[in-house]
């Protein structure tokens, strides 16, 4: 436990230096992450930074530490400022069932808390989000008609251009995946495409795609089984920190290849064999206190022992001394 915590802490410092780094970018364009050149990635950035919210969001609703509450919150507080300003869609898309996982599953009187926080934000977007945001988002659905691309039509809502090429390009390469549908072509066999699921599914058809989402399916399920067995509150809110950071990847995942990006995957699968090794740590922990218990019982048997016998050596004297 004291390793795991250790990491964990290795983990939020980490993230609180590269808030930092994004937040010298601010008004400088795009925020991305260190060491990705021009014109940088800022959707790894933010799909990173969605992954470690729900990290933080999940231990800070079963945190019982005080001098660690605070912190956190002002981390996350400033860390919004470089994520807001990634202009990463997908990334805003992300967060959102990212947090509303934590608001599901947590049972604590801080589920209010993380309500009101939602509803405060909601509010306040209204009058004073940042214009390059709103102006990002709405770019999502403005059509612009242009020489090479027609506008699409999703569920009734005409996409910008920037949606609607990647719509074409999803079911151009849908159509490659009817000519070899079980296996499809092979890894980076049909070029960029710019979507995990439907990557997966062209190169490794089928049978891969079938392969990718049990394992992201067997992911959750343990997780989650974890978090509900688990009675310690830093296992409780790492597991369910990463199980909302990984509902928020598998949103991520629709518009990115968020499963082949190392800067996100890393942590990611560090955090997922943290929380797989919870059960074991507890069972240990469970076979280390046992043999105290034991020592406990066989204690106080000896010390009940020893008064019993003082108490008849007692008696045996005053029938002794009271003795005609």
């Amino acid at each position: 436990k004291k390793q795991l915590k250790l990491y964990l802490k290795a983990i939020i410092v980490t993230f609180a230096i590269v808030a930092v780094y994004g937040a010298t970018q601010l008004g400088s364009g795009r925020v991305s992450a260190p060491f990705e050149g021009n014109p940088g990635e800022p959707n790894t950035l933010g799909g990173y930074q969605v992954l470690i919210f729900g990290v933080i969001l999940g231990v800070l609703t079963h945190l019982k530490e005080t001098k660690w509450r605070i912190p956190l919150i002002l981390l996350t507080v400033f860390s919004l400022l470089p994520f807001l300003n990634t202009l990463s869609r997908s990334s805003y898309m992300s967060f959102i069932p990212m947090y509303l996982t934590i608001i599901f599953f947590t049972k604590t009187k801080r589920r209010n808390i993380l309500i009101g926080a939602m509803l405060c934000v909601i509010v306040i977007s209204i009058f004073a989000f940042p214009k390059n945001v709103k102006e990002r988002i709405k770019y999502t659905f403005t059509p612009q008609a242009t020489q090479h691309l027609e506008p699409v039509k999703v569920f009734g809502v005409t996409l910008g251009p920037s949606a609607s090429e990647r719509v074409k390009s999803w079911m151009v390469n849908f159509e490659k995946w009817k000519k070899r549908p079980i296996i499809g072509y092979g890894v980076t066999a049909v070029g960029f495409i710019d979507s995990q699921y439907v990557r997966t599914f062209v190169e490794l058809g089928a049978v891969g795609l079938s392969a990718f989402l049990l394992l992201l399916g067997s992911l959750y399920t343990n997780t989650l089984r974890i978090y509900k067995n688990t009675q310690d509150d830093l296992y409780k809110g790492l597991a369910l920190g990463f199980l909302a950071g990984h509902i928020g990847m598998l949103f991520h995942a629709i518009t990115a290849n968020t499963y082949i990006i190392i800067r996100i995957m890393e942590p990611y699968w560090f955090l997922a064999a943290m929380v797989m090794i919870i059960p074991r740590l507890e069972k240990k922990q469970l076979e280390l206190e046992k043999p105290k218990k034991d020592e406990t019982i066989v204690d106080r048997m000896i010390e009940r022992d020893q008064l019993r016998m003082e108490y008849l050596r007692n008696s045996h004297q005053l029938l002794k001394y009271n003795r005609p």
